[in-house]
This record gives C-alpha cells, sequence and structure tokens, in this order.
C-alpha cells in the first residue's frame, strides 16, 4: 500500500514535466530524433517492468513510431506521452505509468555520462540510402550521353570545353556551372574512380546518418570545389565530382574522430580511408599533368572539397557521444566554412575579368 501511495505521488508531481527536456535527454546527438531499439533498452535497463509490462512497452514504442522510420522524433514522442499511439488512445493508467517510466528513465537510471551507442548499432536501411545512389546513376547517364555525341571515350578523355555543364571561370556568372560540373567526367577511369569512393564511403554515412546529412556534404564540397578553383586556380576547366567525392572523404574522416569510441574497427576503417583518399590523389594528380592540355582539369576542388567535408561534417553529422569540446568545434567549423565561402563569393563577384586568364586549349 506505501509503495503504491508513493508511485501514485511521484505520477502526480511528474504529470506535467518538460517533456522537451525528457526527450533531449534522450537524443543524445541533438538531431531531433531517437532510435527505437536504443530507446527500447534505455526503458528495458530501468528495471520497471512492473510499471508497464514488457509486451504492453513493445506495442506502445511500436505504435508510437507513426513513420516506420525507425526512431522516434519529438512529436510522436510528445504524441505517445499524451497517450495516443497510432490510431489507439492510452487507458488513463497506462499512459501515466508510462509518462513516469519515461521520466525515471531519463533522469534517473540512465545519466548522460554513462550512456554508450554502438556504431553499427546505428545502421538502418528506412529510409533507404537513395542520395549516393540516383547522384551516381544520373553521373553514369549523362558520361554515356557525352560518350556517344563526342563519338566515344578513352581512359582519359575527352572532355567538351563547350558543355553547359563544366565549370569555366571566365563564364562564372552561369551561376549553376558551381553545381553542374559534378556531372562532366574526363575519362572512365575518371568516373569510374569516383563513382567506386563515393559509394564506398558514401553509402554507410547515408545508413547511419541519413541522406539529407549526406546530400548536405557532397554538395557543399561541390561548391566548395568550384569556387575554390575560381579563385587559386582560374585557367583551368572543372569537371567531375571529386569536390563532393573529397567532402564526404574527409567527413568520414571527422565522423571517425567523433565517434572512435563508439566505432567498431576504427583503425581498420581508418586505413581503408586512407588508402582510398591516396588512390584519388593519385588519379587527380596524373589526370592535371599527364593529359592533353584540352583535358587539364584542376585538382584544386579535391582540397577544397576536403576541407568544406571536414568543416561540414563536424556541423551535420550525428554524433553518438557529445563531449563539451565538441561543442565548440561545431560552432568553430560552422564559422569557418561561412567566412571561407563568403570570402570565396566575394572575389567570384568583385574580381576583373583580366583576374581570369582565358583557358588554353
Amino acid at each position: 500500500m506505501a509503495q503504491q501511495e508513493e508511485t501514485q505521488v511521484q505520477m502526480e508531481s511528474l504529470a506535467q514535466p518538460d517533456w522537451k527536456a525528457v526527450f533531449d535527454r534522450f537524443d543524445l546527438d541533438h538531431d531531433g530524433e531517437v532510435p527505437l531499439l536504443e530507446f527500447r533498452r534505455y526503458l528495458a535497463d530501468q528495471s520497471q517492468r512492473q510499471l508497464v509490462p514488457e509486451h504492453v512497452l513493445d506495442e506502445i514504442l511500436a505504435r508510437a513510431d507513426v513513420d516506420m522510420d525507425g526512431s522516434l522524433s519529438y512529436a510522436e514522442f510528445l504524441r505517445m506521452v499524451q497517450g495516443r499511439v497510432g490510431s489507439r488512445e492510452l487507458n488513463p493508467e497506462t499512459g501515466g505509468r508510462m509518462r513516469l517510466l519515461l521520466t525515471r528513465a531519463a533522469y534517473s537510471v540512465v545519466p548522460k555520462s554513462k550512456r554508450t551507442r554502438s556504431y553499427v548499432d546505428q545502421y538502418a536501411c528506412c529510409p533507404p540510402p537513395v542520395f549516393m545512389v540516383l547522384v551516381s546513376i544520373v553521373e553514369v547517364v549523362l558520361f554515356i550521353v557525352d560518350g556517344v555525341r563526342m563519338g566515344g571515350v578513352t581512359a582519359s578523355g575527352p572532355v567538351d570545353t563547350e558543355s553547359v555543364l563544366i565549370y569555366n571561370s571566365r563564364r562564372r556568372r552561369e551561376a549553376w556551372r558551381f553545381i553542374s560540373y559534378m556531372f562532366v567526367h574526363v575519362g572512365y577511369v575518371h568516373i569510374t574512380t569516383n563513382l567506386v569512393v563515393q559509394l564506398l564511403v558514401g553509402l554507410p554515412l547515408e545508413l547511419v546518418h541519413r541522406w539529407w546529412r549526406v546530400a548536405i556534404i557532397y554538395l557543399s564540397g561541390v561548391l566548395a570545389g568550384s569556387l575554390g578553383t575560381s579563385v587559386f586556380d582560374p585557367k583551368v576547366f572543372l569537371a567531375g565530382a571529386s569536390g563532393g567525392v573529397y567532402a564526404i572523404l574527409s567527413a568520414h574522416l571527422a565522423d571517425l574522430i567523433m565517434n572512435w569510441g563508439e566505432m567498431e574497427f576504427a583503425p581498420v576503417r581508418l586505413l581503408v580511408l586512407l588508402v582510398l583518399v591516396g588512390t584519388d590523389v593519385g588519379v587527380a594528380v596524373y589526370g592535371r599533368y599527364s593529359g592533353a592540355p584540352e583535358n587539364s582539369v584542376s585538382y584544386t576542388a579535391h582540397l577544397a572539397g576536403a576541407v568544406a567535408g571536414v568543416l561540414i561534417g563536424n556541423v551535420v553529422l550525428r554524433n553518438l557521444k557529445v563531449h563539451r569540446w565538441e561543442r565548440a568545434v561545431w560552432w568553430a567549423s560552422l564559422a569557418a566554412f561561412l567566412v571561407l565561402i563568403a570570402a570565396a563569393v566575394i572575389v567570384n563577384v568583385a574580381a576583373p575579368d583580366d583576374f581570369y586568364p582565358k583557358q588554353e586549349i
């Protein structure tokens, strides 16, 4: 009887807690989502199954995940604590016990300093990793179209310097070129290397961090690549997705640093990453200096894309265990990226035309 009265008092005192604060304690990486399996483990670790039977808990969590993406958003979480799961309403007693269990788990049993996640646990195919696949398909299709139109391709060419997609610093006012050059590749070695690297590295990132984060990083690298080339190497044409590829590679490095303790086989991952980077650097340097003048493309985009990938990777990728110093890195990375992009844009807008020499063909 005393225990029942104590439970009732606790339930009444927690009737209107700050549910956003409760949710934030489960949302370790502050991305607005809590993986469902991990959330279930938190509640089970609380050892409070006498409040909510295990089969009832499983049913509530399954129905709470309305969009069935394997994680709970704050909106789904709030509907659950309000007693609404799917199309059903929880009875007042079950709803009250569930709210008490959630609050206890968040504030008492699972302190932040002791929560850990395995990186592998975060892999999920729902939603599927669509961005890297779609981008790769478009790149292949346009490469085939260009090859047919130009009468064939070789290992290192040719490239249509009059293409409406390729980046030409003297035509920089055609703003779409800052992004569209990613769809033009110089020979089958160039596109094959880019496709292999971006799929090997990009797909695992999408499985953990979701497609939209990878898309932001990839496109940021593409933009940084064209802006950087326009400022530091304006005499060459720019073609290929290497800016985006390097952004993905360097973002994976940032991911390794942030989540080293949660990653299985982290040293092996680092070694594979370095091999991929080394291979792509070799191909880039070879293409820059060994080809014919008309096939001369810039590898400044690789460096600019890599810098963008590290900076934006620190900002948008999920961090499985947030340390205090990493918040400072987050703000510093965002500020550095915005300053660099703004500076490059200003140079491109303000520089006179004679700053950009005509490309030699």
